[in-house]
């Protein structure tokens, strides 16, 4: 039970407790070496004094034949005593640890049995990269390194052109990790082996994954199968390995192979043997790595930082961004996308066919139905005994088996197991769609153990991480359990678990380029093109993803309060009711407005400014629903929607929501570096900020002079707790810095080097030594030209250089101010604080409030307010609704009226049905009156373009010699006749036009006659505000309300 990083002092007894005598050395010994020794003393000086301690309480327990009857009793004692005593914790817990060591291992040898004390557990921290056994093996290898290269002579053998090719990759190319050698030379018996183009030449590597080395590509299965993981890693070459490969690619025969290239553990063996004695040092892994690193980061001008040394050595992984995807980046070509709506993406007849099983297309509901149960709705609080409830009714005999299961599983779950409703929900989610694609119709009840465990695996053996397998295995097993319980299946005669499997991690490994993102939001505005609201909601949403690398979820649940109001619009992910942050890092803050590139600022601005008009509350979400401010947005939807349309942009390659966070914390990595090395044009592309904009950002995330600190200021970006994590996940251009920092060598050589190691020719080394650049750097784009047919060649597209035209065009609303800026004045704010707040001119802003008043001051017949009810006489604006349907309904009408504003005559029959509807209605009686058939014709054309004809109620009073003909104007508006009493009065009839609710169902239910929505007397009433002036509505009040008047009122904006 001792900690087992803890070393035991030496005992002559079987009694532990009995301490033998040490002789330290005396002699004059290095500063390591004496500084290891002092601790030696000082830690058994301790030790002593505690067993002192320990035998003034215990004495019959520290001789050879112990007694020990009153440990117990006394050791609370000694504990005590040894605290005060040793005062320092570390001292007191090597001391406390060595005690408990000798009790246990007395009970072991048979002196007592006694209850040992539970020793302190110490966590040590990892050992850092530099060290002294660091130093040894750099040291060795460094001179190892100088006696080969002055002894090196020209080659042309194949065999040994490629142990040479192994030596320079381990020593100048960073590839210490040896399990890559066989990768490596199945790589250069390609015909055309390399990619890119200079100065980004690589090698593509590869490999079996492992629980050391993740994949980071499905390679396409043979035969339909399932899609095979791969680790895929480039191997960026420097100019002296690259002059190797130059030479060895241009000698090796077609039917060259390396030796036990079929058995990678005898190929490392034997090729590690050979290049240990080309170097002539021993064979060791440990000196391989660390010293092959130390000789890679000493070359003349090579500027390696310490993150990027231990990831050649492997301290550190970074997921390689796969082959496809480095194509993308360099040919930026985008296929076509056509849409019809958030859930039918169309594919590219360009593009491959997607190679993913989909579910099967099943005829039940029951998910949907499940769901919207479960769901918890903010806006409704429904109780749990209402969930339960609504739950146990949807459990009919009507059911199929596999539903009946379902929903029964799930009432268990809440209404015995006592779970929360939540749980339920996410058992749902996990596997309620798969099951039920899989097993509806299908004969369960006849179905054996076998017919079970076959139906279970293919919806387990799909791709998926094995974190989230496990789990869906785990429901399927509590659900089949429940099923041989209740509904008598058999039991499943194998386990659903994979036990005893080593886990294998994925990292979904890819880079969205800005020409791609750019067509994305095209597509999005192109989807949205009637609802410049959403659009500009769901195009916020994923430039903030991309430039922010916050996560979906967290940008799913910040509130307004959670943004800055500063020229940075710091973003601070706080836990809130909409959710709780992944981990303690994620509580951090994030610039928003630098991190943008110049042509996204307005828009963003623009949207949050809005936000913040129409909030009632700093607590609402940034990204909500139409109807409620406290409704999250749905996610998946939009990362279904962003996966579909990238895919079929791209031509066929695998995208998720969340590789917007890849990107932009892949473009901070070569930010990073920007200012160490030269960044090729294909990497240039992925940063669209100018110089200024660079510094600024580097300031704002990184601080000034503190290179040795980027990594640890990017974690904190991205919410981690160390740079490992977002190094290993996120950060997918690792490989190629470490190669441009290494392209970097300026180590001179001599003209037998040039010849030996480079393969120069005597003209090729006299024009280097006429420009004086005998040096490694010098070579690469010679040895480029001369690989030029063994490289499959990127060529870089151009940029077009044209604006983006991706972005909704936005102007300041007018509905959305004119309401805020009211509702402020109302609260006694001035016009001049509200001009700089709103950023509004102060005569437009009086011209609204003077319309306001006049519309207050509308008159009845009687004299009374015509808009305004008695309690809300010194109010200026009609009251907000509280009804979620009511602000569908309004959002619904706005969107109606900017289709209407397209067409001159129908803007201005829709002023006079504004003017009308005003007129005709009363705050003390719902319903628009109408005294004549002509107005109701031609009121209801464009009254049912806002909203349809079913939603309207028509009540009808009627002269005995007239018709419902006369009236009615549609068979799908409901209308109720009775008779009209005062025919006198009302020589043509008498009607009163409704907007029905829409749960107008639900209020009948409680005995109410009828139940209308004011969404549109609250509509109307807002828009002439903003559409007619003060002269204007009070001519209103002299004026026939029915007669047809042309007034032009503003040209307002209501987007």
């Amino acid at each position: 039970m001792i900690n087992k990083h803890e070393t035991p002092m030496p005992s002559a007894s079987q009694n532990k407790l009995i301490l033998a005598h040490i002789e330290f050395n005396t002699e004059l010994l290095p500063g390591w070496r004496t500084r290891k020794e002092q601790r030696k003393k000082e830690d058994y000086r301790n030790l002593r004094k505690a067993i002192s301690i320990f035998q003034q309480h215990l004495p019959g327990m520290c001789i050879e034949n112990p007694e020990s009857t009153r440990f117990s009793e006394v050791w609370p004692s000694i504990d005590k005593a040894l605290q005060t005593a040793l005062g320092n914790t570390s001292n007191y817990r090597r001391a406390y640890n060595f005690i408990s060591y000798a009790i246990e291992n007395g009970n072991e040898s048979g002196l007592w049995q006694l209850d040992v004390p539970t020793p302190w557990n110490t966590i040590r921290r990892i050992k850092p990269t530099r060290n002294n056994a660091w130093h040894k093996r750099s040291t060795v290898m460094l001179e190892a390194e100088k006696h080969w290269r002055a002894e090196l002579n020209p080659t042309a053998d194949t065999e040994e052109l490629f142990i040479l090719f192994l030596t320079c990759s381990l020593l100048y190319s960073g590839l210490t990790r040896m399990h890559l050698w066989p990768a490596l030379a199945r790589s250069i018996m390609q015909n055309k082996p390399l990619q890119g183009s200079a100065p980004t030449l690589f090698l593509s590597l590869k490999t079996e994954p492992n629980e050391n080395y993740p994949s980071n590509f499905y390679c396409p299965a043979q035969d339909q199968g399932e899609d095979q993981p791969t680790c895929l890693i480039n191997h960026f070459l420097d100019p002296t390995s690259l002059a190797v490969l130059s030479q060895l690619l241009r000698t090796k025969p077609d039917e060259w192979r390396p030796n036990h290239i079929d058995d990678s553990s005898l190929f490392i063996n034997h090729y590690r043997a050979k290049v240990a004695s080309q170097l002539d040092i021993k064979i060791s892994r440990t000196l391989f790595r660390d010293g092959a690193a130390a000789v890679t980061e000493n070359q003349t001008d090579v500027n390696l930082p310490q993150i990027l040394v231990e990831y050649i050595t492997g301290r550190k992984l970074s997921a390689s961004l796969p082959l496809c995807y480095w194509k993308r980046l360099y040919t930026k070509k985008n296929y076509g996308c056509s849409t019809e709506n958030i859930r039918l993406i169309k594919s590219s007849s360009k593009a491959n066919k997607r190679p993913i099983k989909r579910l099967k297309s099943k005829p039940s509901t029951i998910v949907n139905k499940l769901k919207k149960i479960l769901h918890k709705d903010r806006a409704r609080h429904e109780s749990r005994s209402a969930i339960i409830d609504a739950l146990q009714q949807l459990i009919t005999p009507d059911l199929d088996i596999s539903e009946n299961l379902l929903c029964c599983w799930l009432y268990d779950h809440l209404d015995h197991k006592k779970n929360a409703i939540s749980t339920a929900e996410r058992y749902l989610t996990a596997i309620g769609d798969e099951w039920i694609a899989e097993a509806y119709l299908e004969p369960l009840d006849t179905f054996d153990g076998e017919d079970f465990y076959t139906l279970y695996m293919s919806i387990l053996n799909r791709r998926q991480s094995d974190k989230n397998r496990e789990f869906k295995a785990e429901r399927l097993i509590d659900m089949h359990n429940f099923a041989v319980l209740e509904l008598g299946f058999t039991p499943l005669p194998f386990s659903l678990n994979t036990e005893n499997k080593k886990t294998i991690t994925h990292v979904s490994a890819a880079i969205v380029d800005e020409p791609l993102f750019l067509e994305l939001l095209v597509v999005v505005k192109r989807l949205y093109d009637t609802n410049t609201r959403e659009a500009l909601l769901l195009q916020t949403f994923l430039i903030m993803a991309y430039r922010t690398g916050l996560r979906p979820g967290e940008l799913a649940k910040l509130r307004l309060k959670d943004i800055e109001p500063s020229p940075e619009g710091f973003l601070y992910p706080r836990n809130n009711r909409f959710g709780q942050n992944k981990t303690p890092a994620a509580l951090r803050k994030v610039p928003l407005f630098p991190l943008l590139a110049e042509h996204e600022v307005d828009t963003v601005s623009k949207y949050i400014n809005e936000r913040r008009l129409e909030k009632k509350s700093l607590s609402e979400l940034v990204f909500c629903t139409t109807e409620n401010s406290f409704e999250m947005i749905n996610t998946s939807s939009i990362a279904g929607l962003v996966s579909s349309v990238l895919y079929d942009l791209s031509g066929g390659l695998e995208y998720r929501l969340y590789h917007l966070r890849h990107s932009a914390l892949s473009r901070m990595q070569l930010i990073l570096h920007r200012d160490l090395v030269e960044l090729p044009p294909v990497l240039q592309a992925l940063i669209p900020y100018s110089d200024e904009q660079v510094d600024d950002i580097l300031t704002l995330i990184v601080g000034r002079s503190r290179k040795r600190d980027r990594y640890s200021a990017l974690a904190a970006m991205a919410g981690h707790s160390s740079p490992a994590m977002t190094l290993s996940t996120y950060l997918h251009f690792t490989d190629c810095l470490v190669g441009l920092h290494l392209q970097a060598n300026q180590r001179p050589f001599d003209d037998h080097l040039g010849k030996a190691l480079f393969g120069l020719n005597p003209h090729r080394i006299a024009l280097l030594k006429k420009n004086k650049a005998m040096h490694p750097q010098a070579t690469y784009a010679y040895s480029a030209k001369k690989l030029l047919r063994y490289t499959n060649k990127l060529k870089e597209q151009p940029s077009t250089g044209e604006a983006p035209e991706y972005l909704i065009p936005r102007q300041n609303s007018h509905y959305i101010i004119s309401t805020a800026i009211l509702t402020k004045i109302q609260d006694g704010q001035s016009y001049d604080e509200l001009a700089t707040f709103y950023q509004c001119d102060e005569q437009r802003i009086a011209a609204w409030h003077q319309t306001a008043i006049a519309l207050r001051e509308l008159k009845t017949v009687k004299g009374k307010s015509r808009l305004f009810p008695l309690a809300r006489r010194h109010q200026i604006l009609p009251a907000a609704p509280n009804n979620s349907h009511e602000k569908q309904d309004i959002e619904a009408g706005l969107l109606a009226i900017r289709s209407l504003r397209k067409n001159p005559l129908e803007f201005y029959e829709f002023k006079w049905l504004l003017k009308y509807a005003l007129l005709n209605s009363t705050s003390s009686r719902a319903g628009i009156k109408f005294t004549e058939p002509k107005a109701f014709q031609r009121f209801m054309p464009i009254a049912s373009q806002l909203y349809p004809w079913h939603r309207w109620k028509l009540l009808l009073q009627m002269p005995p010699e007239q018709t419902v003909s006369d009236w009615s104007y549609s068979p799908h508006m409901k209308i109720e006749t009775f008779p009209l009493k005062r025919v006198a009065q009302h020589p043509n009839g008498l009607a009163r036009l409704f907007l029905r609710h829409a749960e107008e169902d639900k209020y009948m239910e409680k005995g109410l006659s009828q139940f209308s929505s004011q969404a549109l007397n609250v509509l109307l009433h807002r828009l002439a505000i903003i559409f007619f002036t003060p002269n204007q509505i009070q001519a209103w009040q002299n004026s026939d309300n029915n007669e047809s008047t042309h007034e032009d009122g503003e040209d307002c904006d209501l987007n």
